[in-house]
């Protein structure tokens, strides 16, 4: 976070996130284990507050490669995995949306970020 936020706006960022990132994992869970125990409608409401975040994944898969500049260590930190295996949730569910309605197109385009993220 230290790249994205200043240090003063971390707790901040946190607070607003967090709920967000725990919907993800619980609908994402959900929808693992059983498909029809999850609303379609609630599934398109959050892939539709979380667009800005696949429009940046798009923007991602644009660039020639990543570096996240990490010196690893036994000790380092590593926030972006948890990132990507939040973003890789919300790739999954909106891959299976796209399945459901027959967009084959659209979800191997969301194939192809997952695969790259990956």
């Amino acid at each position: 976070m230290a790249n994205c936020f200043p240090p003063s706006e971390w707790e901040a960022v946190y607070k607003r996130v967090k709920p967000i990132e725990s919907k993800l994992a619980d609908l994402y869970r959900a929808w693992s284990d059983d498909r029809a125990r999850v609303s379609t409608e609630e599934i398109d409401a959050l892939i539709a507050l979380l667009e800005p975040a696949i429009e940046k994944m798009r923007e991602a898969q644009r660039r020639p490669d990543c570096d996240f500049q990490l010196d690893y260590s036994p000790f380092t930190l590593l926030p972006h995995v948890h990132a990507a295996r939040s973003a890789a949730s919300l790739l999954a569910l909106r891959i299976g949306r796209f399945e459901q309605r027959g967009e084959i197109d659209a979800a191997i385009a969301d194939l192809r970020i997952g695969a790259r993220l990956g």
